[in-house]
C-alpha cells in the first residue's frame, strides 16, 4: 500500500476489516511458517519522485494482529530500497517508537522517519521493502504482505531522479570542519556563516536539518539571508533536530547565477565556558546537519 501523499500527522487511516482479512490471508500463504504475521506494516512517501541527495520523508505504521503474541524482545525496523533487480542499494535502520516487545494485538504504531537519499550512481524506479529484524540479525519476524525474501516485505514505490544543480552546496566563510558521530554528520557555524549553490531558476523547497544549545543559551534565532533581504527566521528552542522546508521564489534567490545564502546566528556561545567538561573553545552558532535546495 503506498500513496504520494501524507494526510496530516496520521500515516493512514485503515480500514480494520481490511486490515483482518489481510492479516489472515498473510497467515494462510504462511502456513509453512510456525509464527502467524505479527503485523501488517504501512509506509506511504511524501511525494512519488525525489532526487539524489535529496530529502525523503515517510509515514510508517504497524497495525498488530489480534491473536499473537507481541514478541518477548525489541526488534528493529530495517527498510530497504532495491533496484530494478531487486539489489538492495541503500537501507536504513531504526528503533520503532514503542518497543515490539511492548506492542498488544490491535494495536497502532504510527510515525514519521526523516531520510535523505545517499548519492549513487543509479537513477529510476526502486521498491521500498521493510522488516523487523533482531538486534543480532539472526531473526525476524513475519509480517503480512508480499515477501521478497529474506522477511523483506514490499510496501511501495520509489524513483530516483538525478541530482538538480542548486543541490550542490559549498560551505564558505564560517564554517567549522566537518563532524560525524553514529553515521550522522554535521559542521557548527560561527554567529555569522555563508553556503553558495547555483541559482534553480525556479521557485524552490529549501530543506533543512538543524540544531543548537538553547538549553545552555535559551533560544537561538537563525536567520537567513539573500542580497541583504531576510528569506527566512528560524526559532532553535530545544536541543532536538529542527526540521524546516520552506518554499522560497526564484526572486528570493536573488538575480546571480551563484546565490549566496547567509546564516545569522544569535545568541553564539563558548562550550568551554557552559560546560565544565569542556575544553571547546570555539564561538559556535548552529549545528547544520543537511541542506538542500531543489526546484519545485
Amino acid at each position: 500500500m503506498e500513496s504520494s501523499t501524507l494526510p496530516g500527522k496520521r500515516c493512514v487511516d485503515v480500514d480494520r476489516s481490511a486490515v483482518a482479512l489481510l492479516l489472515a490471508a498473510a497467515a494462510l500463504l504462511s502456513a509453512c511458517d510456525a509464527r502467524p504475521p505479527v503485523a501488517l506494516p504501512v509506509v506511504r512517501r511524501d511525494r512519488p519522485a525525489v532526487p539524489l541527495g535529496g530529502p525523503l520523508e515517510l509515514a510508517i505504521q504497524f497495525t498488530v494482529a489480534a491473536d499473537p503474541a507481541p514478541p518477548s524482545e525489541d526488534f528493529r525496523v530495517v527498510l530497504q530500497f532495491l533496484d530494478h533487480a531487486g539489489a538492495p542499494i541503500w537501507s536504513d535502520e531504526h528503533d520503532p517508537p514503542q518497543p515490539t516487545s511492548t506492542w498488544r494485538p490491535g494495536h497502532t504504531i504510527e510515525y514519521t522517519r526523516q531520510l535523505v537519499v545517499p548519492m549513487f550512481p543509479y537513477v529510476g524506479e526502486v521498491q521500498i521493502a521493510i522488516g523487523l529484524h533482531s538486534i543480532d540479525g539472526r531473526d525476524r519476524l513475519p509480517l503480512a504482505g508480499v515477501d521478497l525474501g529474506g522477511r523483506s516485505y514490499r510496501v511501495g514505490r520509489l524513483t530516483l531522479e538525478p541530482q538538480p544543480v542548486s543541490g550542490y552546496v559549498r560551505y564558505e566563510e564560517g564554517w567549522f570542519r566537518g563532524e560525524s558521530r553514529d553515521g550522522r554528520n554535521w559542521r557548527w557555524s560561527t554567529g555569522r556563516a555563508t553556503v553558495r549553490f547555483r541559482h534553480p531558476r525556479a521557485d524552490s523547497m529549501l530543506t533543512m536539518h538543524l540544531d543548537g544549545r538553547p538549553d545552555l543559551v535559551g533560544p537561538q534565532r537563525v536567520v537567513l539571508r539573500v542580497d541583504g533581504r531576510t528569506v527566512h527566521e528560524i526559532a532553535l528552542e530545544a536541543n532536538d533536530t529542527t526540521f524546516v522546508k520552506r518554499e522560497l521564489s526564484s526572486a528570493d534567490l536573488g538575480a546571480s547565477e551563484l546565490v549566496e545564502m547567509q546564516f545569522l546566528i544569535e545568541p553564539t556561545f563558548v562550550p568551554a565556558q557552559h560546560v565544565a567538561s569542556s575544553t571547546d573553545s570555539r564561538e559556535l552558532g548552529a549545528r547544520l546537519f543537511y541542506l538542500f535546495v531543489e526546484p519545485r
